[in-house]
Formats: C-alpha cells, sequence, structure tokens
C-alpha cells in the first residue's frame, strides 16, 4: 500500500490544476501560463498565474501560493483532508483516509442511495413503462441534458422491485428502511416509491441522500409529491438543491438565485439560469445561510409571491442578513412559478425577469407592508408603523433610516418628526438578536431592592435564552426543572417553544405567543437589562438558581421556627437564635451586591 506522501504525490502528478482551479476563476493563457483574477483579495488585474507544468499558482499581488489542493482547501474554506477527497474524486484515486465509525456507516448509506438512483434511471430509459414516463417528461420540457444533469429516474408499479435490486447487491433490509426506500408489512417488504418519476436530493457535496417521487399518469389520485423521510444522512435543514452542480456558477457570477423547490431550479435550468439552488420548501436555516455564505455574498430569493411565500422570504432575509449576506428579492408576477412562467412566456423571458427585476429586501419588506395598509383604519396605520420600525431598527445606517421614515411620512401623511420619535421610542423591542456562544457573555440589568441575586440570575438566564437557540436549550437541560419565580420559568418554557420553530428570535412572533401577563413580563426584562452588568456564565447563572432550592427549604425550616416563637422553651431559644442567625445570612446573600 502507497504511503500518504506518495498518493499526494500522484493526485497532483495526475490533476489539472488549470481544470481545477477554472472551476472557480476564469482562466486565460498568455504565453506558457495562464492567468486570473486571484479570489483572495480584492483583485481588478490579472495577477494570479497558474503553471500546468510546475502545478502551482501564485498571486504576484497578494502572495498567495499552492497547489491544486491548498487552492480548493482556501476558496472553499475546507480542511487539507476534505480539499485533498475532493481533487482525488476528479481523478479517480480513492484517498485512504481513517474513518470514525458512523462516517463508515455513512459512507455504506451514500452507496446504497447511489445504487438506487442508478436503478431509478436504467428503469426509466430501459422499462417499457418507462416510455411513458419519459414522453411525460418531454412534454414538460424535459429534454436528455437536463434529464441526466439531475439524475431524474423512474418507480415502476411494482410492489418491491427496488428491494430485490438491493438486496441483490448485498444491502440489508434494515439499512433500506431506515434510508425510506422500503418499509416491512410482518414478514414481507414493500418499496416505498412505486410508479413514480424519481428526483434525487443531494447534499451539499452531491452525495444522493433522499428521493421526492412525482406522480406522472393522469388521474393517479395518490399524493403529488412523496419525499423521503429524515435520515442519519438526510436532513432537510442542511440540505440545498443543486448545490454542489452550481458551486462553480455561483462563484464566478458571484450570486445565487435561492428557489422553495427542485422544480423551480430545474425550471431556471431551462431558462439557462445555472447558479440557482433551492431550500427544499422548508424556511431557511442558519445552517443553509452558511452554505451559501461559502460561495457568495449576493442572494437573491425567489420564493413565491402566496401568504406563506412572503413569510417564508422575510424570514430568509433576516436569516441572511444576520450573517451579512446582501440580500435581494425577486418575486414572480400574477403568482406564477418558474415552470408556469416559462409556459406562459417562454424561457428567454424568465431569464430577463430574474436578472432585471430585483429589488432590495428593505424595498420588499416596506411594499409588503404597504400593500397592507388601510389609511381609514387607525389600527392598520399602527400594525404598519410597527412592522416598519421592525425592520428599520435592524440597520446600521442611520440615512436609510432616515429615508424611509421620510418615505412613511409622505405616504401616512404625518410629520417626519412624529415618526421618528415613535421609532426611537420603540427601537428596543426590535432590535435584533446576533447569534453567538454565550460561554461568558456579560448582559446589564437594571438592579432593584425587591430582586434578590436567585431572581436576578433566572431574569439573565431568560435573556441569554431569548437571545440564542442553543444557549436556550443549555439553560433549559441544565435547569433540570430547578427555578426561582413561577411565572419566570413559565416564560423560559415559552421561549424554548418559540425556538422549536424558528432558528432566531424575532419579537413579534414570539410576542403572539404569550400572554398579556407573560408580554409584560418579558417586556420588562429586556427593557431594564441596561444599566449594570451582571457577568456570569450560564453553568454559574444555572448553579445560582439550583443553590435557591436549597436554601428555600432552610427558609422554609426557619419560618416556621418563627411562626413558633412564643412557644419556645429556654434550650430551644438558644437553638432558635443559631437558626435565626442562619435565616438573616440567607436574607443577606440573596440581596445583590452593587
Amino acid at each position: 500500500m502507497k504511503d500518504f506522501k506518495t498518493q499526494i504525490d500522484e493526485i497532483l502528478q495526475k490533476v489539472s490544476i488549470i481544470d481545477v482551479i477554472n472551476n472557480y476563476v476564469e482562466l486565460k493563457k498568455s504565453g506558457k501560463n495562464y492567468f486570473g483574477l486571484c479570489p483572495f483579495h480584492d483583485d481588478t488585474n490579472p495577477s494570479m498565474s497558474v503553471s500546468e507544468d510546475k502545478k502551482i499558482f501564485k498571486c504576484f499581488s497578494c502572495g498567495e501560493t499552492g497547489n491544486a489542493i491548498t487552492f480548493v482547501q482556501k476558496i472553499e474554506n475546507i480542511s487539507f483532508m476534505q480539499a485533498l477527497q475532493k481533487v482525488a474524486k476528479t481523478v479517480g484515486i480513492d484517498i485512504n483516509v481513517s474513518e470514525n465509525p458512523q462516517e463508515q456507516v455513512n459512507r455504506k448509506y451514500y452507496q446504497i442511495m447511489h445504487k438506487a438512483t442508478e436503478f431509478y434511471k436504467f428503469v426509466l430509459h430501459n422499462a417499457k413503462d418507462g416510455q411513458n414516463a419519459l414522453k411525460y417528461l418531454y412534454e414538460r420540457k424535459l429534454n436528455n441534458d437536463i434529464i441526466n444533469r439531475f439524475n431524474i429516474g423512474l418507480s415502476l408499479n411494482e410492489n418491491n422491485l427496488l428491494y430485490q435490486a438491493l438486496t441483490k447487491e448485498g444491502f440489508l433490509p434494515v439499512d433500506l428502511i431506515e434510508l425510506g426506500l422500503i418499509k416491512s408489512n410482518k414478514d414481507s417488504y414493500y418499496d416505498v416509491f412505486r410508479n413514480r418519476i424519481m428526483f434525487p436530493i443531494e447534499d451539499l457535496n452531491g452525495n444522493v441522500v433522499g428521493f421526492s417521487g412525482r406522480i406522472y399518469q393522469d388521474g393517479d389520485q395518490q399524493h403529488k409529491y412523496v419525499n423521503s423521510p429524515e435520515s442519519v444522512i438526510f436532513k432537510k435543514s442542511q440540505i440545498l438543491y443543486n448545490y454542489h452542480r452550481a458551486a462553480t456558477e455561483i462563484r464566478k457570477k458571484d450570486l445565487v438565485f435561492l428557489f422553495e423547490g427542485f422544480m423551480d431550479v430545474i425550471a431556471a435550468y431551462r431558462a439557462n439560469v445555472t447558479n440557482a439552488i433551492a431550500s427544499m420548501g422548508t424556511a431557511l436555516t442558519i445552517d443553509q445561510a452558511k452554505a451559501i455564505q461559502k460561495l457568495t455574498k449576493n442572494v437573491v430569493i425567489c420564493y413565491d409571491g402566496d401568504e406563506a411565500g412572503i413569510e417564508a422570504t422575510k424570514r430568509a432575509i433576516d436569516i441572511l442578513a444576520s450573517i451579512n449576506l446582501s440580500v435581494k428579492v425577486c418575486t414572480l408576477p400574477e403568482g406564477l412559478d418558474p415552470d408556469d412562467y416559462i409556459n406562459k412566456y417562454g424561457a428567454q423571458k424568465l431569464n430577463e425577469f430574474l436578472n432585471n427585476n430585483q429589488i432590495s429586501s428593505i424595498d420588499f419588506l416596506y411594499l409588503i407592508e404597504q400593500r397592507r395598509l388601510s389609511l381609514d383604519d387607525p389600527t392598520s396605520i399602527e400594525l404598519f408603523k410597527r412592522n416598519v420600525f421592525r425592520f428599520l431598527s435592524k440597520l446600521n445606517s442611520n440615512v436609510l433610516i432616515e429615508i424611509y421614515l421620510n418615505k412613511m411620512s409622505t405616504d401616512l401623511g404625518v410629520s417626519f418628526e412624529s415618526l421618528q420619535n415613535d421609532f426611537k421610542k420603540n427601537r428596543i423591542y426590535f432590535q435584533p438578536t446576533e447569534p453567538f456562544i454565550p460561554k461568558h457573555t456579560p448582559k446589564r440589568f437594571k438592579l432593584k431592592e425587591r430582586n434578590t441575586k436567585y431572581l436576578l440570575a433566572e431574569k439573565f438566564l431568560i435573556i441569554m435564552a431569548y437571545q440564542n437557540k442553543e444557549a436556550c436549550r443549555e439553560i433549559i437541560n441544565s435547569l433540570d426543572n430547578h427555578y426561582v419565580d413561577r411565572n419566570q420559568r413559565a416564560l423560559l418554557f415559552k421561549i424554548n417553544d418559540y425556538y422549536y420553530k424558528y432558528d432566531m428570535m424575532d419579537h413579534e412572533i414570539f410576542s403572539k405567543m404569550l400572554s398579556e401577563s407573560q408580554l409584560e413580563l418579558i417586556t420588562d426584562i429586556l427593557k431594564n437589562g441596561l444599566d449594570e452588568i451582571y457577568n456570569l456564565t450560564i453553568p454559574e447563572l444555572v448553579s445560582e438558581v439550583k443553590d435557591y432550592k436549597t436554601k428555600r427549604h432552610i427558609y422554609e425550616e426557619h419560618k416556621q421556627a418563627l411562626i413558633q416563637e412564643d412557644d419556645l422553651d429556654e434550650q430551644d431559644l438558644l437553638r432558635f437564635s443559631k437558626i435565626k442567625s442562619s435565616l438573616i445570612k440567607f436574607v443577606k446573600s440573596g440581596q445583590n451586591k452593587n
């Protein structure tokens, strides 16, 4: 067996560094070498030279240099081993990398899904029923190029054809069940996908992790789509359809079109939009946003124009903006999706519309609220103001804020000064909560004499939980049902309930989940958390809250002793004086020190 260094040398000799780098940067030959814009600094003149003979690249401006593997490592912000495996794959070399047990399991699952994909493709092109399926696809303007590019296949209306094919390959039924390919019924097994056009769903690295099967025959009364369940390798919140195929084009164009579903991406490809991905119909997550961030800083959201699509767009704007991505929105007219738009106006018109009808995220949010505004209804006006204030509060530009306040002034027919005053008063409620790992995060809280250190610790835990999903999970798990104040505990659980649905805090949405008293409580906690520093970590704060239960038990004993003071004899009085001393210490220890 070759040693590790020999394998690397072999890969570097076999691979064309020109081909590798050309996937990310457009190179042009000049003399013996190739030149292109350096992706590692703001390059305006091609200053990066690439030599096929020497197998290296070098930027004469910023000094960055390396080989094909280190180039991929740097531009994709991945580990050396990940880059090595990626480059090795292009020249057909299986690099020997030690895997942990879970990686070995995943590799087996990827093999199963790959075999299933190949099986479905074979059926589409070779089975008798495949001709009807191909006819359906051709009528939908999905030609052979699209069918092959997206690995589209067919499942037949047979009970266990896939099961038979995969078990003959040596794969176990238990693994096929785990991946959602088959189900069991007593002592028999049957295929999950039957009589459907099959669309493979890949992860960010191009591994097939799931399928979406669509009916295609007239009169079929089944659900239009059947989708793979989540599994060890299939997590919808981490999937972006077409990510691995579109990555090169996204980098080159420094722009990505973000759609809702995989059929939107396929329609966009028909319109020669090759830098499109989809979030698979789910609300965009921070993991997906960070994956996008690795490719570009510029995102055009192309979700549906219905109410659900609008809300999903607003949510995606918040997520993408939270990691400083530039966001625009393009909504197709007449409630059309990309496929409908092509059928009505043609593929070229879709391309032109997507590229020429983008508006800023702020304009989009303002227009949506303006569309809902009724100038004859004071409640509508207040709702309009509050919603606009919410997204204006997230802007770092006072100039932009002033521009939109002026626009509001004109649209509402009220003075700029009154709007500005209202905005300043309400801004605190809409401050964005940035993701952070709260291991030692000082926060502020207004001290009041009634706040013992235990109540105060619990309030700070509420603030930390409110600001971050991960912190909320840590706090809930650590407290293990310990609490100081019953109402504060209920509020903490409300925050936890919110984060089961959302990844980032939106005060407007959260407030709708609360009772009037709970809304007053969270408002008081957040408003008053501004004056003095309470500098403790989550474990330290949790310890304070847990300590309260122990001392509370002692306190109750002391309290009963106080009540019975008149009945104590001389011996009891001596013991009681000690109890009373302990009680005083307990009360004093519960007062926060200034």
